[in-house]
């Protein structure tokens, strides 16, 4: 039986950032990395692998201290880009150098409902509040966009320290340096289960039927980090379940295009906004969607499809119509049930986790990884993390407001999707609609907690399924269940978490 001093489950950005940062720490120590070479329907390889934490900003996210200290992380990643990039470049001899597309233009259009015009305006506070340097421009001054009139932009920002990365070249980069690195061992499987016994890690088992064994295990591997939790008797029952944020994009073949930074939105109507960016002269990726799901996906639906290719062309660019479509990518960001990460050890002895980062996974990987590294050698964090593993899933809104924020949402989406409403209050009568149908999802759960909208979208789609899964999952979680740790408690207190009925 193989053995090594650390074991990284997943070979992602997380997972590879990780064991790269290990190495860094102590290059003597001998790192295995375990994960399928085809990442199949992973979350970086459909990445627009945007670095920008203004960008991402929310008036909902800002108002909880939750929110904030996720901000705050992402302020933090952004200052350690430079240094981390300028490490893998110089460590990875010989290869192309990973560059950053600089700058990014944040669009507030006519598409969309008032959703947008809030998170615009968060976006303003925040870059405000942290002294970043920002302009705001005429929209006419961003070269390479030409939208149809009626989904124009209305006005828009230049972040210039904001941008964005090719996913593939830093993955394929990092992997690079450790396929070259002594002590460090790329392992082409896919991991089966982590046996635990009294109270500790023994080895991790492969479904070809190997074992390997570690003094520490790093579960980082997105999405299908949760399968492997449900094997844990002792542990699943104590994390916020994760699940599945399927996201589409693709990427074109488009001839001189005249794009040199990203261009987006806010993020909106429970996804993250339209986006587009050159990842060369010739390729402009564009994406993306994200519907919550209870399984990851790996095939393309028509719907979502057409519907990006709709925003595209109307509120990008039109001339776009005639584009090559290069490649279509499906991804499933690992998202929890309240949006929010789970970082750290656990009650197992020898077993950490890295997951649940949504879409701040690639951003947020050089503070993640080199924090995490340094807590599994024994050293002090680089953050003050509020988002230990085993913890209650936070609340951030009472239901009420948690209604009211979901709203919006369904209102954005419907203004995006080009609902047609008769004039002078029928905009109105459809908003108390959605609010007596998210009432009725409520209800149906018997629970009087506020979910984030995202979830609640997931599980309206389909409450013949989804309101027994998860009023089932909300009734089982149990305070007594929880390691009480002063982060716990801090947790459970702050943030009103959930009490069964």
């Amino acid at each position: 039986m193989q053995g090594f001093d650390v074991l990284v489950i997943g070979n992602g950005i997380s997972g590879y950032s990780t064991a790269y940062a290990l190495s860094l720490e102590d290059p003597s120590l001998k790192v295995g990395i375990i994960g399928p070479s085809s990442r199949l329907s992973g979350a970086t390889g459909a990445a627009g692998a945007m670095l920008g934490c203004f960008g991402e900003v929310t008036q909902a996210g800002i108002s909880s201290r939750f929110g904030l200290k996720k901000l705050e992380m992402s302020v933090q990643s952004a200052k350690m880009w430079p240094s981390w990039l300028g490490q893998i470049n110089n460590s990875n001899h010989g290869s192309n150098k990973v560059q950053i597309i600089p700058g990014t233009f944040v669009i507030l259009n006519s598409k969309s409902g008032v959703l947008d015009s809030q998170n615009y305006a968060a976006t303003i506070q925040a870059l405000n509040k942290y002294n970043e340097p920002y302009e705001e421009i005429p929209p006419s001054e961003i070269s390479g966009i030409s939208p149809l009139d009626d989904c124009r932009p209305l006005r828009a920002l230049y972040l210039p320290n904001e941008g964005a990365i090719n996913p593939s070249q830093l993955l394929n980069a990092i992997h690079s340096i450790i396929s070259n690195h002594s002590n460090l061992t790329v392992i082409d499987e896919t991991v089966e289960s982590i046996n635990v016994i009294d109270g500790k890690v023994k080895n991790v088992e492969v479904k070809s039927g190997g074992k390997f064994e570690a003094k520490c295990v790093l579960l980082a591997s997105g999405t299908y980090s949760q399968s492997l939790i449900d094997r844990i008797p002792e542990l699943k029952n104590r994390i916020p379940k994760l699940i599945p944020a399927v996201g589409y994009s693709m990427l074109l073949e488009v001839k001189d295009q005249k794009l040199s930074s990203v261009v987006r939105t806010p993020n909106r109507a429970g996804a993250c906004g339209l986006h587009v960016l050159p990842q060369s002269k010739d390729v402009l990726y564009v994406g993306a969607s994200n519907n919550l799901a209870l399984i990851p996906e790996d095939s393309l639906r028509v719907g979502m499809i057409n519907f990006i290719f709709e925003c595209l062309l109307e509120q990008i660019d039109t001339s776009l119509y005639n584009a090559n479509v290069l490649k279509f990518l499906v991804g499933n960001r690992p998202a929890t049930v309240d949006t929010f990460p789970l970082i750290g050890k656990t009650s197992i002895d020898g077993l950490w986790l890295l997951t649940g980062t949504y879409r701040d996974g690639i951003h947020q990987s050089p503070l993640l990884a080199q924090s995490i590294a340094r807590q599994i050698l024994g050293k002090s964090p680089l953050f003050d993390n509020l988002f230990s593993p085993e913890r209650l899933p936070i609340q951030t809104m009472n239901k009420e407001q948690a209604i009211k924020e979901a709203v919006l949402h369904y209102m954005g989406g419907a203004y995006e999707h080009a609902i047609q409403l008769p004039r002078i209050g029928w905009n109105l009568m459809l908003e108390e609609m959605i609010h007596q149908r998210i009432e009725t999802v409520y209800r149906e759960l018997d629970i009087d907690i506020g979910l984030p909208p995202d979830l609640i979208i997931m599980i309206e789609r389909d409450m013949k399924k989804l309101v027994p899964y998860f009023r089932e999952y909300y009734h089982s979680l149990d305070r007594k269940n929880f390691v009480e740790t002063d982060n716990s408690k801090l947790l459970a207190e702050d943030a009103n978490c959930f009490q069964p009925a």
